[in-house]
């Protein structure tokens, strides 16, 4: 402060009084009765025109203007100061403060600075900085010891280098607790940049949260940006996820993993797969791992992939809905002599087991087609563009192991336990099947638009083989286990044909010696080989028998009649009904046309008897006997 400087006035209490002592350019007051000669303790205000120092010791109660103009260093201890105070007119002057400073004035701004920069505790020591708001007694608290800063609620130490707390119901609360406005549209709005190596860069727990969001992203401007983007462009060879979701509580059984809704745009999901190795690998463009771990006694579906497709509201044009499109492409990028490529456009494997009670279905796939106006097609499979090296092409390959109960089975709308079935064994065996479960209507009807054309490549006669339908069975008297009757019943150009194959060689038929009685097993009734009928066998109006084995030991002449009797039993007369074939003695190849009577033979029962007397058990002695039918 200058020597002419205006100092205003100042009020010093006691009973102090003014001496003139010391050098020349001195005042003093001393503390004391007046008149003082004899300083009493330590000046209490002493100014120091040599040195321009004013220097006060105890409590100065300034009331009015003090202009400090010139001062470089203003020391003040416990000071309060009312009205204006100014110090100082030039940037360069430094002014301290030791011990508390409380300023009061209006209610804004209580503290300016126009200029310059303010620094608090410039020393670095542990000293701290601290705001309060109206109901937040550590609003903004900077923590020097801790090197930290806070924002609202906290009153402890910072527990992070900046720590922002609210409250739940009073002081700091009812507003978001961190809001960023950028309004800078070419500048990013938060900017992290982290040189963590094994810490989260960003880590949100929010385990309270129960019908809100914990992070929620409105991109309503977006046109060709992303709301979401991660890249990761580290060539480290370790397994790792770029993206990672996981809901761990096996309990949350309505919870979803990972819900895209799109409303807009061709693309639900798009995965853009690229893999540059060049080594041996298992690539996967999508993997679905899907586990059931607990055990469960009540019904349950498991869908790997369950996938919806609905277009309703077309109409008019060309338009197709497809549930799953799968196109593979497998090409060796330069010819190679022993190089094998195998392209599938869909694999499936299905694994069920149950315990001793249950009951398992595994369905490698299942196709469900409904409601086709024109076509209605569950499978529809095209093979096109066989190179020249594939030995075949096909539309469907099936493969099962061997033993199963079908390759291909295909049930009635109406009854699963009707059936058409086709199964495919060792060597290639193959048996097509028809079930009716309640009656024998499954007929196997085949329309063809052209001839029908069979090869056979059999080891030696590449023979063609059909069975078809059995007639009625053999009665009580010619059934031994060792008695061979097979019958095969046949419609082949609206002709019945019934075919009967005969061995009475196995020891078990015997004849007697009485011309014409039947030929069975001994003394046993119902001795009869077939009953003719119509819904089996049509109106029989003709017929052959053959001898493929000559009979020997018993009766050599064996013939063939009919009879309306079904229960006569060997050893007795069986030719007063019929004798469609009498033949005598039979031999190799020997064919005889069977005589149809007038009236038929409609409910009759075929038999064996023989024409001679001799009695024996036979060990030789087969024939086949076709009977020709119609009905329509």
């Amino acid at each position: 402060m200058p020597n002419t400087g205006l100092l205003g006035w100042a009020y010093v209490t006691g009973s102090q009084t003014v001496v003139t002592e010391g050098s020349g350019s001195m005042v003093a007051f001393y503390s004391g009765s007046a008149p003082c000669t004899v300083l009493s303790g330590s000046s209490n205000f002493l100014y120091d025109f040599d040195s321009s120092k004013l220097v006060i010791t105890g409590n100065l109660d300034v009331s009015g203007t003090i202009n400090a103009l010139a001062y470089k260093t203003v020391t003040y201890e416990d000071t309060t100061l009312m009205g204006t105070t100014q110090f100082g007119n030039d940037t360069g002057d430094l002014h301290q403060f030791t011990g508390s400073m409380e300023i009061s004035g209006a209610a804004t701004p209580a503290l300016t600075v126009l200029s310059g920069n303010v620094v608090f505790n410039e020393i670095g020591d542990k000293n701290d900085f601290r705001v309060e708001s109206d109901d937040e007694t550590h609003m903004l608290f900077v923590d020097a010891g801790a090197n930290a800063v806070s924002i609202g609620d906290s009153i402890n130490a910072p527990a992070a280098t900046l720590e922002v707390t609210n409250h739940a119901t009073a002081g700091a609360y009812n507003l978001p607790l961190l809001q960023l406005n950028s309004n800078d549209t070419n500048q990013v709005a938060l900017d992290i940049n982290a040189a963590n190596i094994d810490a989260n860069v960003i880590d949100i727990v929010a385990d309270a949260v129960t019908t809100a969001n914990v992070l929620k992203i409105s991109a309503d401007g977006l046109t060709t940006g992303n709301a979401i983007k991660v890249e990761d462009n580290c060539a480290d060879i370790n397994a790792r996820s770029v993206v990672e979701i996981v809901q761990e509580n096996g309990a949350a059984r309505q919870a979803t993993g990972l819900k895209v809704q799109s409303d807009g745009g061709m693309y639900g999901i798009q995965v853009d797969k690229n893999f540059e190795y060049t080594g041996a690998s298992t690539v996967k463009g999508l993997e679905i791992d899907l586990d059931k771990t607990e055990a469960t006694d009540t019904n349950n579906y498991i869908y790997g992939v369950d996938v919806t497709v609905d277009n309703t509201s077309a109409t008019d044009g060309y338009n197709t809905a497809i549930g799953g499109k799968f196109a593979t492409t497998l090409y060796h990028a330069a010819d190679s002599e022993f190089g094998v490529s195998i392209a599938v456009g869909v694999e499936g494997t299905a694994t069920g087991k149950v315990g001793s009670y249950g009951t398992g279905v595994v369905y490698g796939g299942k196709f469900i087609a409904q409601e086709g106006d024109l076509y209605n097609v569950a499978l529809f499979a095209s093979a096109s563009g066989a190179g020249s090296g594939m030995a075949f092409q096909v539309g469907v390959m099936i493969v099962t192991d061997n033993g199963s109960a079908a390759d291909i089975h295909i049930e009635s709308s109406t009854n699963e336990d009707d059936w058409f079935r086709i199964v495919t064994t060792d060597n290639g065996a193959t048996t097509i099947s028809t079930v009716d479960n309640d009656d024998t209507l499954a007929n196997l009807t085949m329309t063809i638009g052209g001839d029908i054309t069979m090869t056979a490549a059999g080891a030696t006669t590449g023979s063609i083989e059909m069975t078809s339908g059995t007639a009625t069975a053999s009665g009580g008297g010619f059934n031994a286990s060792n008695v061979m009757v097979d019958t095969f019943v046949s419609k082949v150009n609206g002709e019945t044909v019934t075919t009967l194959l005969i061995d009475i060689g196995a020891g078990s038929i015997v004849s007697s010696n009485s011309a014409g009685d039947v030929i069975g097993e001994n003394d046993t009734a119902n001795a009869y080989i077939t009953r003719i009928t119509t819904a089996i066998n049509g109106i029989v109006y003709s017929g052959e028998i053959s001898c493929i084995e000559v009979p020997t030991t018993g009766d050599p002449d064996v013939n063939l009649c009919a009879n309306s009797d079904g229960t006569i039993a060997e050893d007795a007369a069986g030719e007063g009904g019929e004798v469609l074939v009498n033949a005598g003695v039979w031999t190799l190849g020997q064919t005889e046309d069977i005589e149809i009577p007038e009236g038929g033979i409609v409910d009759d029962y075929l038999y064996l008897t023989h024409g001679g007397t001799t009695a024996g058990t036979y060990n030789a002695g087969k024939f086949i006997i076709k009977l020709y039918g119609a009905s329509f």
